[in-house]
């Protein structure tokens, strides 16, 4: 490797997550390979979702499992 090439971080799978890749279509699979390249290099694709978006979506999930939560209660309350 050349004095100034990039080393790039190892790639750590969990569970199962690179047999689940492994049925994904070629283009799929490039996709995410060339994003992991990025995130190894300690970059972004430029795809990648912005974070506020992220905070977005943790959001409305959160307010879901309230929702949630609270339905489940009060269908406990009147089955008994």
């Amino acid at each position: 490797m050349a004095k100034d090439a990039p080393h790039p971080k190892p790639v750590r799978w969990i569970r199962s997550s690179r047999d689940n890749m492994r049925p994904f279509p070629e283009p799929a699979r490039l996709r995410v390979g060339d994003a992991q390249w990025e995130a190894q290099l300690g970059g972004k694709a430029p795809w990648a979702t912005p974070h506020h978006e992220i905070a977005l979506i943790e959001q409305r999930r959160k307010r879901a499992r309230e929702d949630h939560e609270q339905w489940l209660a009060s269908t406990k309350m009147t089955s008994r």
